[in-house]
């Protein structure tokens, strides 16, 4: 078994396998594209719980405190599976917020579709080929200690890219941008350089689950409802 990492774009998902960066419309069909024996490591929630809890699952708190006051700030909170399901039904801000009793902000409400396709898939084929990583928690491991420069910025692209390529580990190029499907609203993906560098640690840290050496956190983690690890990996 081989590791991938995926980190979600504006638009899709971009994908490293294996030295290479690809760029998909969703999920699923970026599960379909890789060869079936591939732990996919994904930067996005698995496993809900099914209401607000302060601080969010224990994985989320956990996390947070690994990453210290430096970047503890970037892992947010996953919404809980109430937000979800209202999302499915109502996809607007204040319906979905309502449903939690206020307890959502926007960023976690922008990331729902995104979650609800992972969910998805997860829920129909089981959780043995993806697992969630944090870069954060990746980039912490490479560095020695968690990197204080945010990764949107020049000055935290650098640094990351500079980590990555200390130990050796391959940034693929940039994928470009695929043509919006025919009657498409948008431009289809488009992925920022902060996308390729998260999808790479997070590549990293899948091939560190194949070969049992990568962290998680909860040490045991709980299942969600629907039997789905609540853990995150680095």
């Amino acid at each position: 078994m081989r590791g991938a990492g995926v980190d979600g774009c504006n638009g899709g998902w971009v994908c490293v396998h294996e030295g290479t960066a690809t760029v998909h419309r969703t999920f699923a069909g970026l599960m379909a594209a890789l060869p079936a024996e591939t732990l996919v490591g994904v930067d996005m929630p698995v496993g809900l719980l099914d209401d607000f809890e302060p601080g969010g699952r224990d994985a989320d708190r956990l996390a947070r405190a690994r990453l210290g006051a430096v970047r503890g700030t970037s892992v947010f909170s996953a919404p809980p599976r109430a937000a979800l399901e209202r999302w499915r039904v109502a996809p607007d801000y204040p319906s979905v917020k309502a449903a939690v009793d206020g307890h959502l902000t926007k960023q976690a409400y922008f990331l729902l579709a995104k979650i609800a396709e992972v969910d998805d898939f997860v829920r129909a084929h089981g959780q043995d080929r993806v697992v969630e990583i944090h870069p954060e928690l990746a980039f912490m491991e490479l560095a020695g200690g968690p990197v204080r420069e945010p990764k949107r910025t020049a000055a935290g692209r650098a640094r990351r890219r500079g980590l990555l390529d200390r130990a050796g580990i391959h940034v693929p190029e940039r994928p470009g941008n695929p043509r919006p499907d025919p009657g498409a609203a948008g431009r289809g993906p488009r992925v920022a350089w902060d996308d390729l560098l998260d999808a790479t640690a997070v590549a990293w840290s899948a091939a560190r689950v194949v070969a049992a050496t990568a962290g998680r956190l909860p040490a045991s983690p709980p299942l969600d409802r629907h039997g789905l690890r609540m853990e995150i990996r680095w």
